[in-house]
């Protein structure tokens, strides 16, 4: 552009100082560069020229030429010792190069470099103790604390030995166990072991079921049914006490509740009226329920 300028005639103003990398960036510049980055991944973080990284390293005494390679007769055990889990920084340590020179290599001969924090491969002795602490009952957290790893590692560890699911912390031994209830939309829900002789009919999915319905039906001594439903007397939702509960048979406000007359239980049920001595029987399919209009 400057001598476009020059051949029309233009007088060219001189420029600012120069663009440079600040002097507290620069021992971030040099680790950066010895990790591998080049000149223009450099230029792009620091929001300068190629040129201005290049300059600003020549000045730290780098080289950014291009790298020497690593002899051909130690490739094959560069690659095994990648394969097996060394780190680019053991090998270039070994070596005696840079990492950058360690990717490059291992680029030439083909080798699929790891994503930065890769699984690292452990002793069999260490998941051992892994599973011995699993065993006697340690949360992840506890395990982690106590090897010196995370919980991802301790569950992934546990998994791949096959240990996952027999010692999942479930119920009590679960970190953010809160005593088998939980909330939702202002009714409580309440655990159902899968051994409950309920639970056919009313645990839900996720191992939950509403309490109000769960102390109803053990006050009965039976599952309910769908179509009945549960109504708390005083109006608390949370108020699930046997004596602050009644029995419905459809949704609350449409339909009355259902009360033995002679002794008081709630324990009802629909019947066809054919089957009562001294009523008109009915039509099979429409039974009828309480003194509801015909």
């Amino acid at each position: 552009m400057a001598r476009l300028l020059k051949i029309n005639g233009v007088k060219v103003r001189q420029g600012g100082q120069r663009a440079r990398v600040p002097d507290e960036s620069l021992p971030e510049l040099v680790r950066l560069f010895w990790e591998g980055q080049t000149p223009t991944e450099l230029a792009l973080h620091f929001s300068c020229s190629d040129a201005t990284i290049t300059k600003a390293l020549r000045a730290q005494g780098l080289s950014t030429q291009p790298p020497p390679k690593i002899p051909v007769d130690q490739r094959a055990a560069l690659v095994s010792s990648y394969q097996a889990g060394a780190t680019l920084t053991q090998l270039a340590q070994q070596h005696g190069c840079s990492q950058r020179t360690v990717r490059l290599a291992l680029r030439e001969q083909g080798v699929g470099l790891r994503r930065q924090g890769a699984i690292k491969k452990y002793t069999d002795v260490f998941a051992d103790r892994v599973l011995q602490l699993r065993g006697e009952g340690l949360s992840y957290e506890a395990i982690a604390q106590e090897t010196g790893v995370s919980t991802t590692v301790v569950g992934r560890i546990l998994k791949d030995r096959g240990a996952g699911d027999p010692f999942k912390a479930s119920g009590e031994r679960h970190g953010h166990w809160k005593g088998g209830r939980a909330n939702a939309e202002g009714y409580v829900l309440a655990a159902m072991s899968p051994d409950h002789p309920f639970a056919p009919e009313m645990r839900r999915s996720n191992g939950y079921c509403l309490e109000h319905r769960l102390v109803m039906a053990e006050h009965l001594g039976r599952p309910l049914r769908r179509s009945e439903t549960v109504h708390h007397i005083n109006g608390d939702k949370t108020d699930n006490q046997v004596e602050n509960l009644q029995l419905r048979q459809g949704k609350h406000g449409k339909h009355g509740s259902f009360q033995c007359l002679d002794c008081g239980s709630q324990n009802v049920g629909p019947v066809e009226l054919g089957c009562v001595s001294g009523l008109r029987r009915s039509h099979p399919s429409r039974p009828r329920l309480g003194r509801g209009k015909r």
